[in-house]
């Protein structure tokens, strides 16, 4: 019999793998055998798959501006016959697995193997990535594909085969949700701030470059079909159009993300959030104390040095009598280079110091001015900042290894905060597409947080009190038993592995889809030659359930005006969630919210 290793890595990836499929497998059970509302925007995708199967789904106007992945393999399943929702909830909601696996991979780059199994159960357990999965949207599906892309192309640099797999996965991303485009930028910084980057930029642009091909070359097919059916390149406009009109006040404007991470945490219970966040700020206080301390010392250091080569002089003017007069003129000539190198050193040192605070302002103003210039001139800004930031970075902690990791999750962050707060529209689920930084930054600071933790142990033991106190023997070796860095970590864990259970408590019936489809059905009976009429509503649901082109219109103006633009439009019904009076059409059947007007000449 063959003898498997059981390794950490592996534990980790079975005990992810089954989790993740467990989730998923329950998630999707639920969304399929509930009528529950996963919003409007599903039926437009919905539409879209129809119109890939090849049938009128309707709402052409409102489809071409739709991210087309998810669609077209829904579509693949509704040309087998199988034409409903459930199909693309059980599509987006397979992308969990593949998002909760890799966000363990990328952790791994930057950290241990508990660390990274931690960041990948919050990935998992957060309740925006519970709530958004397989409820048909783009957002977790987009999501999973540029975290597998970003392991690939940071983690798998020397096997060319893997590293332009990722640029593949990155469009495929993009395909999956166009704002994954800002994802490109990511990588640039990825390479732009690494310390070596002068020594191998060749090396570096030439990976990029072919990368950017394969990326190109798996988007190719979609601009071919919108080139084959005379259709504009819409996101493009959409891109442009974004954060244009007015804008809410400042207090929304900026802090609407930030004010909002306690419920993309964990918003059925908020405790468990805060219990998250107070140990992560407390990380982040001890990381900015050791940060200043560092600097502090590398000045004293220096400093140290240089009085100690002086003091090596005098030591060997002693041991070197019958030499002194030649060793006092080379002292005189040591003294003046040593003299000269300190200067150049203090220059030196202060260049990457000033680079730091110049880019760090630079950085806050890029995101301050998203309430009055356009989020491409804002992103274009920070991308500046963080250059220059990485290159003092680099300067400062020329020998930490992981700073170019570090600097890509915050530069992963702040373009997509950057670029969302631009946008009017503020949703939680946008917050997703900057989600594996968040969870990044959590994760780095209870480390940090987890190994001071050791470390106030370590000085607590050596104590006075505890090395006389013999009564206090056993306390001694309890407290030393105790390894903080697993301690922490294991007790977030299981925490967040016990909170889908509210989740899942939670009851996620409308019956306001019970209503669509109960109006649907009567529809059916009432009027068997309801394809040959003019149908307008204004919801997208009917176009998708009665397979037929139906008018989309929301209710606007009054009475008579409503009822010249339904009659110039030759309408039969018209199906609305408001129950206001018609000229001219009767309202002749309702179901909760739902009304049926027909014409009545």
């Amino acid at each position: 019999m063959l003898k498997i290793k059981w390794t950490e890595k592996k534990l980790s990836l079975i005990f992810l793998t089954a989790f993740s499929i467990i989730i998923s497998f329950l998630i999707i059970y639920i969304n399929c055998s509930t009528n529950f509302n996963s919003w409007v925007d599903v039926y437009y995708y919905l539409a879209y798959s129809l119109k890939f199967a090849g049938f009128n789904g309707g709402y052409d106007s409102y489809l071409t501006p739709l991210s087309p992945l998810i669609p077209f393999l829904n579509s693949l399943v509704f040309r087998m016959g199988f034409i409903g929702e459930d199909s693309i909830f059980i599509i987006t909601g397979l992308f969990y697995i593949l998002g909760v696996i890799s966000s363990y991979f990328l952790f791994k780059l930057r950290f241990n193997n508990l660390i990274s199994t931690l960041g990948a159960i919050l990935f998992a357990c957060f309740y925006i990535i519970l709530h958004e999965t397989g409820n048909g949207g783009f957002d977790v599906p987009s999501i999973c594909l540029c975290i597998l892309a970003m392991y690939l192309i940071m983690g798998k640099m020397k096997n060319t085969k893997y590293f332009y797999l990722g640029f593949v996965f990155l469009a495929l991303g993009f395909l999956a949700k166009f704002t994954s485009m800002l994802m490109i930028l990511v990588v640039f910084i990825y390479f732009l701030s690494k310390e070596d980057i002068r020594e191998n930029f060749k090396l570096y642009f030439k990976k990029v470059f072919f990368g950017m091909i394969a990326f190109v070359l798996t988007t190719l097919p979609y601009f071919i079909y919108l080139w084959y059916n005379k259709l504009p390149i819409a996101f493009l406009g959409y891109a442009e159009a974004m954060g244009l009109g007015l804008k809410g006040d400042l207090y929304n404007h900026y802090l609407y993300y930030i004010i909002r991470i306690p419920y993309i945490i964990y918003e059925p219970h908020l405790k468990l959030a805060k219990f998250l966040i107070i140990l992560v700020l407390l990380g982040c206080v001890i990381a900015i104390y050791k940060f200043i301390s560092n600097l502090k010392n590398k000045k004293e250091i220096n400093e140290y040095d240089n009085d100690k080569s002086e003091k090596n002089v005098k030591n060997n003017d002693k041991n070197n009598n019958t030499k002194i007069d030649k060793i006092k003129i080379n002292n005189t000539k040591i003294n003046k280079t040593k003299n000269f190198k300190n200067k150049n050193y203090k220059i030196k040192n202060k260049f990457p110091i000033f680079l730091l605070v110049l880019s760090s302002v630079l950085i806050i103003s890029s995101f301050l001015l998203t309430y009055v210039l356009a989020w491409k001139y804002t992103v274009f800004l920070f991308f500046i900042a963080i250059i220059l930031f990485s290159y003092g970075l680099n300067k400062i902690q020329s020998k930490s290894k992981h700073i170019n990791y570090n600097i890509t999750m915050f530069a992963w962050f702040f373009i997509y905060l950057i670029f969302f707060t631009t946008r009017i529209t503020k949703v939680d689920r946008y917050f997703i597409a900057f989600l594996p930084p968040v969870i990044f930054i959590c994760i780095y600071f209870i480390n940090i947080f987890s190994e001071e933790l050791n470390s106030f142990k370590t000085w607590l033991l050596k104590s006075i009190l505890f090395n006389k106190s013999k009564k206090l023997i056993k306390i001694k070796k309890a407290i030393s038993s105790i390894n903080f860095n697993k301690l922490v970590p294991l007790l977030i864990i299981i925490l967040f592995l016990i909170s889908p259970v509210t989740y899942f408590s939670i009851d996620k019936h409308d019956s306001t889809v019970d209503n669509v489809k109960d109006t649907v059905v009567w529809l059916k009976i009432h009027d068997p030659n309801y394809k040959e009429k003019v149908i307008i509503s204004d919801r997208p649901f009917y176009s998708f359930y009665l397979n037929k082109n139906i008018l989309f219109m929301y209710r606007k103006g009054d009475s008579k005006n409503m009822s010249d633009f339904l009659k110039n439009e030759n309408a039969t019904y018209y199906i609305t969630f408001n129950s206001r009076h018609i000229d001219d059409y009767n309202l002749i059947k309702q179901f909760g919210k739902v009304c049926i007007f027909e014409f009545g000449g």
